[in-house]
């Protein structure tokens, strides 16, 4: 990523560290990597690289809020060069801590989760067949023009 994104290597390790906070544009060229909001990306890391066992696994959004490089995120609106604006983000956090519940509305979210999830595939899928039918019906045509000149010979 460093290479890719013209990013010295070690600001880079610094800032996934959290020794250095970073600069909006490095961290703005991080989030375009992972091509996710900034802060989503920071509680994913943390999760990643809390393998000690020292800390109980948190909700993303108390490490969105208490962790030690929160103080490198956006305060509000967009998350630069993201293309996703935080009220999307805050969503997907909400979403992460309804998931990570042990209520009932856990199960009844994730459900909803894959029923939306297999609507919009199936959604994707009809879209699909019907440029291939469309495509097919335009050969039909063609074929049948090129028999009736066949025929007409």
């Amino acid at each position: 990523m460093a290479r890719e994104k013209d990013i010295d290597r070690g600001y880079l390790n610094a800032i996934i560290q959290g020794r250095k906070k970073g600069s909006e544009n490095v961290r703005s060229k991080i989030a375009n990597h992972f091509q996710m909001p900034y802060e989503e990306m920071l509680a994913l890391g943390r999760r990643l690289l809390d393998t000690s066992g020292q800390e109980k696994e948190r909700p993303a959004s108390q490490i969105i809020e208490q962790g030690s490089r929160a103080e490198v995120m956006p305060e509000k609106g967009d998350v630069p060069g993201s293309g996703m604006d935080l009220s999307i983000s805050d969503k997907i956090r909400k979403a992460i801590e309804i998931l990570e519940t042990d209520s009932e509305y856990r199960s009844r979210f994730a459900d909803l989760i894959d029923m939306f999830h297999d609507a919009l595939m199936a959604r994707q899928a009809n879209a699909d067949l019907r440029i291939k039918l469309e495509e097919m019906e335009k050969r039909i045509v063609q074929l049948e023009k090129m028999l009736a000149d066949d025929a007409g010979q």
